[in-house]
Formats: structure tokens, sequence, C-alpha cells
């Protein structure tokens, strides 16, 4: 088992910083070249050994294996409160992001009134989980909307835990097939049959859709982003301008996932490419919004997080965090270093312990 294996390692690594400081003391003492030589080759041989299982440490307590996630689950257990109400797909990804939230949310409350049909733009790195920063702003909605109206009801996809799932867009080789894909998707999600087009819907309202907001969030990877994907996205948008009453009020999310991009001396030309002219095609047309790039997280959100999940001694939350930045992984290094220069944290980390905490909290953990 990999936690035992752990613990086995970490008492060998106690044995060996002993006895490397043991030796070190002798080596001071000894005087005879042949008893030095022998005692040097162990003092190498055990700093060795020390770096092996220092390497091997690493690699068990990592957020990204069983072992390291096991390992964090059996500290916070005992930390957490008990009375906490800590439900619901939200709690999994609503570590905050201030910046980006409220460029939604001011867009959002400005087009509501105006416009029926509003289309978002995410872009970020996979770090930073631009996926489900759009999952998140879904459930904000819904949420909202249970609040002001019970008989408000929205529609998503929704995976097997009920989650929004995050699909891609459905794109051809030219924009006239792209158009015909997105034609076929829309559908087969909303079961027009063969005699009634996308066209037909948005014109007539009917069949009649029973839900008063539609969600769909569509992925696009830096590499399936062609010269026709913005005209084709324009297509989309332009498709809604005039349509029945009946129909619902649809929200499109495009989420591109750009490697680094929330990082300028790593941005390439191509990004920024893709980047501006988006930025120009939101400047005009008014149901567009481009959202911030999402950067990479403060510790401070993370921390106000794990108080809000029951963990509310700040030592408790020290405890943790310590752990949780310990096992940061990727060859380099530079998750740790960033966190010690800068306290910053990419969400794919942070959303790896919020699972582990959040199944805690709510009875779920497996092992």
């Amino acid at each position: 088992m990999a936690l035992d294996e752990l613990k086995n390692l970490q008492a060998e690594r106690k044995i060996l910083i002993r006895k490397i400081g043991t030796f070190n003391q002798q080596l001071v003492i000894l005087s005879d070249p042949a008893q030095k030589f022998q005692l040097q080759e162990q003092i190498a041989e055990s700093e060795t050994r020390l770096q092996e299982v220092n390497d091997r440490i690493t690699a068990l307590s990592g957020i990204h294996v069983e072992s390291g996630q096991e390992l964090l689950a059996k500290t916070i257990a005992p930390l957490l409160e008990r009375d906490v109400d800590f439900k619901g797909p939200l709690q999994l990804v609503n570590c905050d992001r201030e910046d980006p939230l409220d460029t939604f949310w001011n867009a959002f409350e400005d087009k509501e009134e105006k416009y029926p049909f509003q289309f978002y733009f995410l872009i970020g790195c996979p770090s930073q989980k631009p996926n489900s920063f759009s999952e998140r702003i879904i459930y904000e909605i819904e949420e909202e909307m249970s609040f002001e109206s019970e008989d408000l009801s929205v529609d998503f996809i929704p995976d097997k835990e009920g989650r929004v799932v995050i699909e891609e867009l459905p794109q051809g080789r030219r924009a006239a097939k792209s158009q015909l894909e997105f034609k076929k998707y829309f559908g087969d999600r909303f079961g027009l049959g063969r005699e009634t087009t996308m066209e037909d819907y948005l014109r007539t309202g009917l069949p009649r859709l029973e839900y008063d907001y539609i969600f769909t969030a569509f992925e696009i990877q830096e590499t399936d982003w062609k010269r026709s994907t913005l005209e084709y996205i324009k297509w989309i948008v332009e498709s809604f301008e005039t349509t029945h009453e009946d129909v619902p009020t649809f929200i499109f999310f495009f989420v591109l996932r750009m490697d680094d991009v929330h990082r300028e001396q790593k941005t390439i030309e191509e990004q920024q490419d893709i980047i501006t002219s988006i930025r120009e095609f939101c400047g005009t047309s008014p149901k567009a919004t481009k959202i911030n790039i999402l950067e990479d997280v403060d510790e401070k959100y993370l921390r106000v997080w794990l108080d809000k999940a029951g963990i509310k001694s700040k030592s408790d939350v020290d405890a943790v965090m310590d752990l949780f930045v310990k096992g940061l992984y990727d060859k380099s290094g530079e998750k740790k270093m960033r966190f010690q220069s800068q306290k910053r944290l990419d969400m794919e980390d942070i959303q790896k312990l919020q699972k582990i905490v959040y199944d805690l909290v709510n009875g779920a953990y497996v092992k």
C-alpha cells in the first residue's frame, strides 16, 4: 500500500539524517586516512540514499497521486466541523476569482433585459480550469434564479453526478460544414426531429421547450481553432438575432483552452492573434462578452474556502495548507517556487483539494 510505503520512507529519512550527522561528527575526530576514506564513502552512500528517499516521498505525497490524497484526507478529517451545510456541485468549483466573476455578472445583468441570448468567451490555460469556471457560472445563475422564483427552470447537459458537461464545439473542415454540424447538434439535443430545422424552431418556438434558461458550454482546444472558427461563431450569434417570443433564453459559453496564456512571457503570437480577434468581435457585438483571462489563484481564496468548508481554526488551515503545498508537483518545481515567492496556486491543484474536502464533509470520501 502506497501510504504504508510513505510512512516507512519517512521513518528511513529520519534515520538517514541522524546517520549522516553522526558520520560527519566522527569525520572531524578521525585522523587515520584509511578510516576517513571509508567514512566518506559511507556518507556519500547515505546521502545518495537520502536523495532517493526524498524523491520517492515527494512522488508519493503529491496531490496528484492516491497516497498523497489519502495523506491529506487523514490530516483533514479530524479538523472538520460537522454542522456545516456544504452540498451541491457549486462547492467544488467556487474558490473565488473576483475579476472574472465581476466581468461576467456586470455583463449578464446589463444584457439580461436587453438581449435574451448571450454569448461569453472564457480563455484560460488548462491548469487554471476554464471549463470549471463556466460550470461555476452556470450553477450561480441557477442558484440566483431559484431565489427569484421557484417556477423558473434551467437546462444544461448533466453528467451522471449531475454536474455540467462541457462539450466539444462541433466543427467541420470549413465554415459551411461547421454550420451543418451545429444545426445537427441543436436538433439532436432538443429533439426537433427531421421535419423541423433549427431555423424553423427559432422562428416559431415549436416544439415548445419547457425551460426558461438553456445553458450550453462548448470547449475549444487551441489546436482546434481554425481560420474559419470565429466566422462560424459569428454565424451562431447571428442565428439568434430574430427569434420567437416563446423561445427560452439561451446562454452560450465558448471555453478556449490555451497553454500558459496567463503568462505574458510565454504567450505566443498565434495565441495573441486569436485573443485580439475575439476582443474585436466582442467590441462590435453587444450580445458577446470576453471574460478576463483566468490567472492563477491567490492562496487567500483557498484559505477562505477551507474555512467555509468547516476548517475554522487558523492553525488547522495552516497545517492543511502546509501539507497541500508540500504535495504540489511538476518536473521543474515551478509550482512550489511560485507559491513560496508569490503565494499563488494553479486551480487544477486547488480543485483536487476541494474534492477531497467536499467528499469528507459529505461522507463520500473513498480511499
